[in-house]
């Protein structure tokens, strides 16, 4: 299993939904979902500017969000303010974690409301191609996973972004949890 793992908004411990990518990493290996990749990028950029080892970057249905509108992102802040539970409802629908919940109700324990700082963070955080250049001048090796099916990103606009910067794989009929 990869060293370091960050959940995606609204989950926690969901590394188990991304086995099938993550069983062959290494304590080098940082790993990411959704808005966990933000998360990961960063800290494996922090930790490669410190010196440390990171061998492979895993981004997992990165969230690049960034350049939306600013009324979108108005609406989505907005939508959560007014009821938290409410929006994390619709969201676990859109991304296909509800029709899993209806398979199994005991899945709920991998998910919480997330909070307005991180929906704030997700909806503006714009990967820098500078961090990523750095990254791979290092010897960072960056994979990226994305379902093709993704109903709240634009597969092909994270695949012409990143495959400038690493592998990219594109799943099949795949959703935003790869499913």
């Amino acid at each position: 299993m990869v060293g370091t793992y960050f959940s995606g908004f609204g989950f926690s411990n969901e590394d188990w939904l991304f086995a099938w990518l993550l069983e062959k990493g290494t304590r080098y290996d940082v790993a990411g979902f959704s808005y966990g990749a933000t998360r990961a990028l960063e800290f494996a950029y922090h930790q490669v500017k410190q010196g440390r080892r990171v061998q492979n970057l895993m981004l997992i249905a990165p969230c690049m969000l960034a350049h939306k509108s600013q009324a979108f992102k108005n609406l989505q802040l907005k939508a959560y303010q007014q009821d938290p539970h409410a929006y994390m409802r619709a969201f676990f629908e859109k991304i296909g974690w509800s029709a899993l919940l209806q398979q199994d109700p005991s899945l709920a324990r991998f998910t919480h409301l997330g909070s307005l700082q991180d929906l704030q963070i997700l909806l503006n955080y714009a990967y820098a191609p500078e961090k990523l250049e750095f990254l791979c001048a290092k010897g960072v090796r960056l994979e990226v996973f994305i379902g093709l099916e993704d109903a709240i990103m634009d597969a092909q606009a994270l695949r012409s972004f990143f495959k400038n910067y690493g592998c990219v794989w594109c799943f099949k009929g795949a959703n935003h949890l790869l499913l």
